[in-house]
């Protein structure tokens, strides 16, 4: 079940998670409320908003019939009103929506917040922004710029300074990595150009490839049929 959006229906309001980890503790943690039965039965309720077929780019105000409501607890609320509070849910996660998920968009930059980006193409990620990229293309990162998922072919030109990836999949493909430039993991058959300078990776399993590592760069682990082309194993 994939949970695009989750958040917290209060009596007075909706509080959705800003970014991607999808996480009610720490949600609630936010919030001051602890997680536990009895205040789920008389404060909050806790509810998500499911995409027909994952398919997240798709306008849940254009097309609501392919957006599900749910409602993740067993016992809810004395003031909890269904139909009620799910439009005020609806409406909390399409303004979300409207503003974190860009698709089909060229970008001179993006430095702040976080954003899901579908066949984008993004000269510079910069500062402490942060994304998931779907078939996107970024020229180059750096800063502290944060890339959550690489998925499918999406592809960095070139990393420097501390920007981070947390996860290569598919066929996801980065250039150069450079300066202090980090991907704690590839999976599947991602691949990395060329390793420069302090850049390093944690782990690479699957089918993942390194072609090329030059000066103080590293690997942590090297797993399944993965291959660092000049890495002394």
């Amino acid at each position: 079940m994939y949970r695009f959006k989750i958040g917290i229906i209060l009596k007075d309001r909706v509080v959705i998670e800003p970014a991607a980890n999808n996480n009610y503790d720490t949600l609630l943690e936010s919030l001051g409320i602890a997680n536990d039965q009895s205040q789920a039965s008389q404060k909050y309720v806790r509810a998500a908003l499911l995409p027909d077929n994952e398919e997240w780019w798709k306008s849940p105000r254009k097309y609501p019939e392919k957006w599900k409501f749910i409602i993740e607890q067993d016992v809810v609320p004395d003031w909890f009103n269904r139909e009620e509070h799910e439009k005020l849910f609806r409406k909390a996660v399409c303004d979300w929506w409207e503003e974190h998920v860009l698709v089909n968009q060229k970008i001179d930059n993006l430095s702040s917040g976080f954003y899901y980006l579908k066949k984008c193409e993004v000269k510079t990620l910069c500062k402490d922004v942060t994304v998931s990229l779907y078939n996107s293309h970024i020229r180059k990162m750096k800063e502290d710029a944060c890339v959550d998922t690489m998925w499918q072919s999406s592809y960095i030109g070139i990393m420097r300074e501390n920007s981070y990836v947390n996860s290569m999949c598919g066929t996801s493909r980065i250039e150069v990595m450079s300066e202090n430039s980090y991907v704690c993991e590839m999976r599947d058959s991602s691949q990395v150009g060329m390793m420069v300078e302090n850049s390093k990776i944690g782990q690479m399993r699957g089918f993942s490839q390194v072609d090329r590592l030059w000066g103080m760069s590293q690997i942590g682990k090297i797993q399944d049929d993965a291959i660092a082309m000049n890495y002394p194993v």
